[in-house]
């Protein structure tokens, strides 16, 4: 749904099919080894292999405040517990399949991301194209700078109290390691100070011949903090002491940043980013974008911070985003399925129950309620368990993506009421209407299979 179909996909996607085909096949085929237990007389037996004359059940009804059917629901739960499993595990693998794509689009949606594309925070992005273009043409940071001086002075004087007019630009540079070589992208900002930045390991470079690397680029000249590197720049090399690790998300991880004194020569400028925008006071992105069209007489692309990094990012989060309901749909249908198969099944097995049960005066109401409370109960732990444990389960799959585009250590952002009450909710209310529903069965269950088992 994210990556474009190929026809190697389909093959890929056909295999895959196939292979699944034969797991359940096998699955099936290994499971009626039982057949071979079966001896002539348990026909004359209706299947029962046995009298048990010894307490079932770990509670005991005396002297407990608890209604019957939930004691039966809780007994049943505690003695034959591994017939609960699979709805069990089940809710657990659906809470994580819900978790995980909600923690990581909430997270590529929220401020927290920005920093991994090596930007800091402000109020505005301000995107002209035509004027990025030109400055990477002019390669000249004179130009640069009158560009941010003419928008701060165009906002100031139409009742934009402006702090600060900032901008990013990316260079393709060559550094070296002895005789290790790479080429890698390089950062610097235009009117901002390095210590704004986030780093993982040391601190941000503090004078013009220090600098801060990635980790990928690191390892690839086998760099470390305290190294000396030679960095290519314009036809010289220059040395810069390694004094901070950081972690982009540009170009899949490599990279290096300059201190904002460092003079580079921009002859190996290639991008020029948008304009970062910090303003005194309530403004929104309608307001400014009118005024710059009244101002300079065209239009440019105005949004918020968190709107800009979506925007790198592409229309991933918007897949993502489709991909999450998707997801939300198929984990309540397989729960459901699971639980109406499980269900149908508790029912075939414990018809002789189930007729005891009516025999001692149980409506199917009460019948309905205890097997619907002990196939909820199962629910909730595997929702529980599943929402305790969705972090290591995100770790482990979108952490791995986030891993590959160069992110190691990512702040997830967690809605909680999302994740911990509406998600869980609608697991476990749709489940239960599921069990209730197979539930119904049990009225075709009359008095005189007293003694199926």
């Amino acid at each position: 749904m994210v990556i474009e179909s190929t026809g190697s996909s389909v093959i890929v996607m056909l295999l895959a099919s196939m292979l699944m085909i034969f797991l359940i096949i096998l699955a099936a085929y290994r499971s009626t080894k039982k057949v071979k237990k079966m001896k002539p007389m348990d026909a004359i037996r209706n299947g029962a292999d046995g009298q048990r004359f010894k307490k079932k059940g770990l509670i005991r009804l005396k002297k407990k405040r608890i209604g019957t059917t939930s004691f039966l629901a809780f007994n049943d739960l505690t003695v034959s517990w591994k017939k609960f499993l699979i709805p069990v595990l089940t809710s657990v693998v659906g809470a994580w399949l819900l978790f995980m794509p909600a923690t990581t689009i909430n997270t590529l949606t929220s401020d927290r991301v920005a920093p991994l594309f090596g930007f800091q925070e402000c109020d505005f992005c301000i995107v002209d194209e035509k004027y990025q273009a030109n400055a990477v043409y002019n390669r000249n940071r004179d130009y640069l700078h009158e560009g941010m001086d003419k928008l701060e002075d165009t906002l100031n004087k139409n009742g934009v109290e402006v702090e600060k007019v900032s901008v990013e630009t990316m260079f393709r540079m060559k550094i070296r390691k002895g005789d290790l070589k790479s080429s890698t992208t390089a950062l610097q900002g235009i009117n901002t100070k390095i210590e704004g930045y986030s780093f993982r390991e040391g601190k941000a470079p503090k004078y013009a011949n220090e600098i801060a690397i990635t980790e990928k680029t690191a390892d690839s000249i086998d760099a470390a903090l305290g190294d000396t590197i030679y960095v290519k720049n314009g036809d010289h090399e220059e040395e810069f002491i390694i004094t901070a690790i950081y972690q982009s998300m540009n170009n899949m991880g490599e990279g290096i940043r300059f201190h904002e004194d460092a003079d580079i020569c921009m002859d190996n400028i290639g991008t020029v980013f948008a304009f970062q925008v910090s303003v005194k006071g309530e403004h929104t992105v309608k307001e400014l974008s009118d005024l710059i069209l009244r101002e300079y007489g065209r239009e440019m692309e105005v949004s918020t911070f968190v709107k800009y990094t979506q925007d790198m990012i592409g229309s991933i989060i918007q897949n993502l985003k489709d991909y999450k309901i998707l997801v939300i749909l198929v984990v309540m249908l397989i729960n459901a399925l699971v639980i109406i198969l499980m269900q149908r099944t508790f029912i075939i097995r414990e018809k002789g129950s189930i007729a005891t049960l009516k025999s001692m005066g149980y409506n199917n109401r009460k019948i309905m309620l205890w097997q619907t409370k002990r196939m909820s109960v199962a629910v909730i732990i595997g929702t529980v368990i599943g929402m305790l444990t969705s972090g290591i389960f995100t770790k482990i799959t979108s952490g791995q993506v986030f891993r590959i585009m160069g992110a190691k250590d990512i702040d997830y952002m967690i809605n909680p009421v999302e994740v911990y009450v509406i998600y869980p909710a609608v697991l476990i209310v749709f489940s239960m209407l599921a069990c209730l529903f197979v539930s119904r069965r049990v009225k075709k269950v009359e008095v005189r299979s007293m003694n199926v088992e």
